[in-house]
């Protein structure tokens, strides 16, 4: 799967509003809202279907801290792997 940066005419727009946003991750670190707000926030300058983020310590079995799959894909992508 290849991201594309989006194509903006308006920098200034996006650049105001990846700093709003920015600013949200920010008030939101160590809430359960932190991981679906830093999306929400790289979806402004790429575009993506999917986000996981697994954890891994030394040999321990990877953990899945969040993830944007249906139920569905879920058990493929995240299921599946671990």
């Amino acid at each position: 799967m290849i991201t594309r940066p989006k194509r903006n005419n308006n920098a200034e727009a996006v650049s105001a509003a990846w700093v709003a946003m920015l600013a949200k991750c920010s008030a939101s670190i160590g809430d359960d809202a932190f991981p679906q707000t830093l999306v929400d926030a790289l979806k402004l300058l790429t575009e993506f279907d999917y986000s996981v983020v697994f954890a891994y310590y030394q040999s321990e079995k990877p953990l899945c801290l969040f993830h944007t799959f249906s139920p569905e894909k879920r058990l493929v992508f995240v299921d599946d792997y671990l």
